[in-house]
């Protein structure tokens, strides 16, 4: 894939590219092994759906967001699009319902979705509008993180690289 990575976030909050190289799976550069693939993170996801647990809920989210991620790198884009979806709708819902997760975090969650839903049209080419989808996801990722204000980290400044140095689309 060339152009923009989609962005992968760890159980441990650590957020990075996921990769692909000519023959090879898809990959972050701090693991030696391949990133797990499509079938592995939706039977994960699929048990997380199922947990009621305010806790897992950013969790559902990272996961489907991951998901996407996979697709995004191995061309599948309806599934990749379908994964973003879930995600953005489970971390506006948690906004929504006042969910105790921490807000910056959440909204930082949302940004990376947004960034990977921009990375997602991009790769669909200017066809069908998909650069001004891309450019609107673009553009609502910026938006959430300037909701998450001053508790930024060093994963928040990832996201907000990653955005900065997005391909312009005009």
């Amino acid at each position: 894939m060339t152009g923009p990575h989609p962005i992968i976030e760890g159980i441990n909050g650590h957020r990075e590219f996921l990769l692909t190289g000519e023959g090879r799976p898809p990959y972050v550069e701090s693991r030696s092994e391949p990133f797990p693939d499509a079938a592995s993170i939706e039977t994960v996801l699929n048990a997380r759906r199922n947990l009621d647990d305010w806790q897992e809920q950013y969790a559902t989210a990272r996961t489907a967001n991951n998901l996407a991620a996979v697709h995004i790198c191995t061309g599948d884009l309806e599934a990749a699009l379908a994964a973003c979806q879930e995600a953005e709708s489970k971390l506006i819902d948690m906004l929504q319902e006042g969910n105790p997760h921490p807000e910056p975090l959440t909204f930082a969650g949302l940004a990376m979705v947004k960034y990977n839903a921009a990375v997602l049209f991009w790769a669909a080419g200017d066809s069908e509008n998909n650069w001004t989808f891309a450019d609107d996801n673009r553009l609502g990722a910026h938006e959430a993180l300037m909701e998450v204000g001053e508790d930024a980290d060093e994963d928040v400044e990832f996201i907000r690289s990653a955005l900065l140095a997005f391909p312009a689309l005009r």
